[in-house]
């Protein structure tokens, strides 16, 4: 046998191993989503007592939860290369406005919230 075919081999188990560990814990986290041991509850509702739907925070997970999926499909079809893709400026653009925007709304409602309480 070839050390390279041994290098190959020991490649092509590693690439299932990490596969593996990758959709075992999606696997888990969903299965505990979906038992009720991670609770969503109020997951995309403001902070505060009101129970307000929080636009910000929807935008926020769906373009990460987005943004993961792309990434991790580019992951897929740059196997063969050996290299990680590379982001595009304009999907960190976007990922960066989108949390921008959640902060400054955080920010807007924790001073309003301390302008109210002095009064």
């Amino acid at each position: 046998m070839n050390i390279e075919d041994g290098f190959s081999s020991l490649s092509a188990i590693m690439q299932f191993e990490v596969w593996f560990l990758l959709v075992s814990l999606a696997s888990l986290i969903f299965y505990l989503i979906l038992t009720g041991k991670i609770n969503t509850k109020g997951l995309f509702l403001e902070g505060n007592r009101s129970q307000t739907y929080s636009w910000e925070k929807a935008q926020v997970i769906i373009l990460t939860l987005a943004f993961v999926a792309y990434y991790l499909i580019q992951v897929k079809y740059s196997l063969h290369s050996g290299e990680l893709p590379t982001i595009p400026p304009e999907f960190l653009l976007i990922l960066g406005g989108s949390n921008l925007i959640y902060l400054w709304n955080k920010l807007f409602s924790i001073l309003k919230d301390r302008r109210t309480s002095r009064v």
